[in-house]
This record gives structure tokens, C-alpha cells and sequence, in this order.
């Protein structure tokens, strides 16, 4: 009898360290921030009253092959917001035109690299834009954690999620109807129903468009990045400008 006992203690504190090891991976933890927000535009939605409709981890194949995932999209008479969630703590450092930006932890003594989200908004909005046809509608938001300290990035839509209301309310233009809104989102309901990729491929794709960038190639089109000079200094921007507009500082 006191063998059993002993053999579920130690099975329930297995459990238990294996639980509290997910909880603590990255991708749970993207998971659990990615869940924050979509309750957040849900709350939005339900309190004004406005046409809108979200969409949640859009993941679709490319024109040229590759994927695209996009956390959020929400439709809205002031434009079709593209959300990129960043469920980090921690002080961020990085600049708009950098490739990487930098996650400090445990008072400096922890640094992660991390592509930039700005960047990588704006292959999200390139690629839904090619998807529907249409320019002009899309605005980008990234947000952070609450938890995370991202003072130093002077951007106004890369904000923390306490703020995401404020941002996206503030905003009053109408650009779109009603018909536009339910035409955009029966489009994206049906590539996201209909996708052709599976996750595994996708963070392949991932890794490539990385090895890409190293090697002087652009993640969003698959150009070649050249050398420019302009006004602030010296930076690499595709090729194929301006149908492609990805740039990078040295």
C-alpha cells in the first residue's frame, strides 16, 4: 500500500514539473499572449458596437511558395489591422530600419535576439495586400506585453497591450463599409479554412527567410539587398524597389 502511495507522489510531481515546463516554453507562452489579445479585440468589439470582425492565427501559403502567419487581423470601418503579438518581459531595445532588435533579462546579464516586428508586420501587410488586391486599408500594430519595458522604442504603434483599445478607438477615419468588411473577411475566412500549409513547413520557411537575410537576400520578395545611401545614412534595401520597400541599416 505505502508503495502505491509513494508511485502516485511521484507521478503527480512529474506531472506537475512537466506542466510547469510547458508553461514556461516560448511557444506556450506566444500561445497564452496571443489568447490575451484576441479577448481584447473580442472586449473591443462587444463595447462599441462597431462592424468589426477578428481573425486569429491566419497562417496561408504565398503566391511564390512560401507562408505567412499572421497572429490577428480585425476588420474595422478605420482599416484592416494586422497585429503582431510579442509576449515578452524584459527591457527592448531596436530601431525601426533594424533587422533584429534585443530582448535584455536578468539586469543585462540575458540578451535575445529577435527579428523585427515592424519588419516583420510590414511582410504580413505586403503579403495580404497581394492576397486581396487591395493597398491602403491595412494598418500595423504591434504589441507587447505588459511586462515588457519598450520605452526605448520610439514607434507609435508598437505598444503595450494595455494600451491596444486606446489605439485602435482613437482612430476615426472610415475607409471601408460594411460590404468591404464582410467581403475582406469571408476572403481571409476562406484562405485560413482552405491554408495548404501545415505549421512544421512554415517554421521552415521561418529559418530560411533568416538564412536568407544573412546571405544578403530579402525575406520578403527574394531579392537581392544592395547597398543605398539616403538622407540618414547608409542602409540595404531590395532590389526590386519600389514594388518591394524591405530595407535593413547595416
Amino acid at each position: 500500500m505505502i508503495w502505491v502511495i509513494a508511485l502516485i507522489i511521484a507521478a503527480l510531481f512529474i506531472a506537475g514539473s512537466i506542466a510547469k515546463f510547458i508553461s514556461k516554453s516560448p511557444k506556450h507562452r506566444g500561445e497564452e499572449g496571443e489568447r490575451r489579445i484576441a479577448d481584447k479585440l473580442s472586449a473591443i468589439n462587444n463595447k462599441d458596437g462597431a462592424v468589426g470582425y477578428i481573425i486569429n492565427d491566419l497562417l496561408f501559403k504565398t503566391s511564390d511558395g512560401n507562408s505567412c502567419q499572421i497572429d490577428h487581423v480585425y476588420i474595422r470601418k478605420n482599416g484592416v489591422w494586422v497585429i503582431e503579438t510579442k509576449n515578452y518581459s524584459g527591457t527592448i531595445y531596436g530601431h525601426e530600419a533594424d533587422a533584429f532588435w534585443t530582448q535584455i533579462l536578468a539586469y543585462g546579464n540575458t540578451k535575445n535576439s529577435f527579428r523585427n516586428p515592424i519588419k516583420q508586420n510590414k511582410t504580413h501587410i505586403f503579403r495580404l495586400s497581394e492576397y486581396l488586391g487591395m493597398k491602403n486599408i491595412f494598418k500595423s500594430l504591434v504589441v507587447f506585453s505588459n511586462k515588457a519595458d519598450i520605452s526605448h522604442i520610439q514607434v507609435p504603434w508598437v505598444v503595450n497591450e494595455y494600451y491596444i483599445k486606446d489605439v485602435i478607438c482613437a482612430d476615426t477615419s472610415e475607409i471601408l463599409t460594411d460590404g468591404q468588411i464582410a467581403t475582406i473577411y469571408s476572403a481571409l475566412e476562406k484562405l485560413k479554412e482552405n491554408r495548404e500549409i501545415e505549421i512544421r513547413e512554415h517554421v521552415e520557411n521561418i529559418r530560411k527567410k533568416k538564412q536568407d537575410l544573412e546571405n544578403g537576400i530579402c525575406p520578403r520578395c527574394g531579392g537581392k539587398l544592395v547597398l543605398r545611401h539616403g538622407k540618414y545614412g547608409d542602409f540595404f534595401g531590395c532590389e526590386n524597389y519600389p514594388k518591394c520597400k524591405f530595407t535593413i541599416r547595416d
